[in-house]
This record gives structure tokens, sequence and C-alpha cells, in this order.
């Protein structure tokens, strides 16, 4: 039986793959061109109010997009992005900056509709991001057991080897690019082997990396923070003090919790011991995450137990202060570029991967947002004619 489940999946596999391959070099092109012309409001989200400054810098930046980009062997298609409503798994949101821009969305499977144009079957599709005042891959990258409601605190993960080959295309000596900081990403998380670039006024990177001591610091206080929620939690669970027949409950799980927190803490004056002398070097966590249990089982957040040396993967950023305190304002404080989702030997993402690096325009990005005496009243126009 498990045999003819393998042999059914196995052909719907290549059935999927042979009408991928049907399409892949035709040009498809978008579901709509469109020309977002300037808003005339504001847009809120939650607490946060998006001007119509701001949102107008967004649709620009999607019309940009569009001009430099046409979909081939994938349907495109482009949004207008903010921030998403806060939500149960997404609570870190309301302490992230004001961030607005536009997505590209190129799906890669395909299917005619009644009409025999092209619709996307699936959602999956290959991405193209271009944020003002986004911190790269936040639902990935933040670090929970960290953040607070006033600050996020992030990892960007570094490379174990190079690997350029069908993974993403070496930018180090990109023409343009090699102005600005680009990197590949690694496979963590979400968006692995993307590129990235970052650009912000006079190139000033707008991300703060903390030292050994801090992380050690905001880790005793995280502590602290924890055990004071999960007292809350155990006594609502337990409906104390309102409840005495309940008591015997609460206590047994109040001490598991006291037990918990005093064994972290323990650990923690181990660890800053061990240290003291290194306080001040650049943080970099070993897994790119960790957590009160951690600690608990007396795991080295930063050399992983296994090595004195430090592993230097994970690296700890927080939003430079002076930028964080300006980006509800009009001008933008950094731009976020991100494209991922494929690899270089798949034929859409190829075609995506070099429509950016040979047509957009990086410069007339830069120079419209942080220094726009250099183009005046020049519009946006593709490096090249958008390759087809």
């Amino acid at each position: 039986m498990n045999k003819f489940f393998i042999i059914i999946a196995l052909g719907c596999i290549h059935w999927v793959q042979a009408q991928n391959k049907s399409y892949e070099n035709e040009v498809i092109g978008w579901k709509k061109v469109y020309n977002f012309t300037p808003a005339t409001k504001a847009f809120s989200v939650d607490e946060k109010t998006y001007s119509s400054t701001q949102i107008s810098i967004a649709g620009e930046i999607a019309n940009w997009m569009q001009m430099s980009y046409t979909p081939k062997g994938a349907l495109g298609d482009v949004k207008k992005t903010v921030l998403p409503k806060l939500g149960l798994y997404n609570s870190y949101v309301k302490v992230l900056p004001h961030s607005y821009g536009a997505v590209v969305y190129s799906y890669t499977f395909l299917i005619k509709d009644a009409q025999n144009k092209w619709t996307n079957e699936t959602s999956h599709a290959n991405q193209w991001r271009i944020v003002a005042n986004e911190v790269p891959n936040a639902d990935y990258y933040g670090i929970p057991f960290l953040n607070s409601d006033k600050e996020f605190y992030f990892i960007l993960p570094v490379s174990e080897e190079i690997r350029w080959d069908n993974m993403q295309e070496n930018t180090e000596n990109h023409p343009i690019l090699k102005k600005y900081y680009n990197k590949t990403l690694p496979d963590f998380g979400g968006a692995s082997n993307a590129k990235l670039v970052i650009m912000s006024k006079d190139n000033i990177f707008p991300f703060q990396q903390l030292n050994i001591g801090e992380v050690l610091t905001l880790t005793e206080k995280s502590l602290s923070n924890w055990f004071e929620i999960e007292k809350k939690k155990i006594a609502e669970a337990n409906q104390y003090p309102a409840n005495k027949n309940l008591y015997k409950t609460y206590e047994f799980d109040l001490n598991q919790a006291t037990e918990k927190v005093t064994a972290a803490k323990n650990f923690l004056k181990q660890l800053k011991t061990k240290y003291q002398n290194k306080l001040t070097d650049a943080a970099y966590i070993n897994n790119g995450k960790f957590d009160l249990i951690d600690l608990v089982n007396q795991y080295d957040i930063f050399s992983g137990n296994e090595t004195t040396l430090l592993p230097k993967y994970f690296p700890v950023y927080k939003i430079k202060p002076e930028f964080l305190a300006k980006c509800s304002t009009d001008q933008p404080q950094w731009i976020s570029i991100l494209w991922s989702g494929g690899t270089l030997d798949e034929v859409q993402y190829r075609h995506l991967n070099q429509s950016i690096l040979n047509h957009f325009d990086f410069d007339y990005l830069y120079h419209y947002l942080f220094d726009k005496g250099i183009i005046k009243t020049q519009k946006y126009q593709p490096l090249q004619k958008s390759s087809k």
C-alpha cells in the first residue's frame, strides 16, 4: 500500500515538473501593471500610521520594480506593503519601526484559466522586496527571549562557507552593489540563500552589534521578566488565590518555575565568570537563538559547550537609536532589498536575479531617497530594457 502511494506521489511531482518546464521560457509578464499614483491620505495599522508620503514612496518603488523586470516562466504581481497587524504569533511587530515599501511575487506554479490565461495554481512564489526601515527577515531572525516591548534584537546570519555555484551570484565585485552593504544569507530560517542589500544615507550601517556583556545583561533581565510573567500565568491557570482547592497545584507549578529560573540564573553567573575578560567582544549566538531551557541545561549560548572558540555565524544586532528615532518620519532611514525563493539553476529565479542585477537602478533608488539633489527631476528608467 505504501509503495502505491509513493508511486502516485512521484508521478504527481514529475507531472508538476513537466508542466513547469512547458512554460519556463515563456514571457508571461504581470497580472496587472499598476502605475501607482501618489497617495492622498495616511494609512493606519494598529498603533502605526503611515503618512501619504510614505505610502507614495511605496508606490513609486513598486512602479520601478515593474519597469525593471518582466516575469519569464512565472506570473508576476506587486503589492505595496507595511507591517502586518499584530497577531498571536507576531507580537514582535509592535516594537518594529515603521516599515513600508513593495514586494514582487513571481509565481512559478501556473495553470490556464477558463479564458486560457495563465494564473497561479499555488501561492508559491519567488520574492523581491524593497522596504524602508525593515529588519530583514525579522520573523526568523528575531531573538524572542531577549526581545521586549521596547527593543528588538536580531541576528544577521553569516555563511559558514562561500557557496555561489547554483545558489546565488557573487556580488562582491558587482559594479554597483559593491558600493553598498550586500551579502548572501545562509540556509537559516526563512529567505534562505537570499540576496540582501542595505542602503542608508552615506552608507552608514543602521544596525549596531551588541557585545557579550550586553547580551549577558539582557539575558539576566529577560530571566526576571520570564519569571514574573510565568507567576501570573500560573496564578491565572489555578485561579489563585480565589480557588483554595487548587493551591497544591499552584504551589507545585510555582516551585517548578522557581527551580528553572534559579538554575538558569546560577548558570548565567558561570557564563559571566567565563567571559569576564571578553565582555566587550562582539556577541555571536551559537545557534542563532536560545531560550530559558538552554540556560537550565547549562548550554553555553556563545560557544555551544563544544569549543573554547566563539563561532561567528550569528552576530547579534539592534537598530541604532539615532536611526530608530526617525523611522516614523517621511524620510526613510535605510532601505532593505532582498530577493529569494529559488536558486540560479532554476530558469524563473535566474531571470529574476539577472533582471534585478542588470536592470534595476540601485543608484537611482539611493539618490531618490537619500540625496535627491543628484537626480533632481529625473524620472526612473531601468538601466537597460527589461530582459525577456
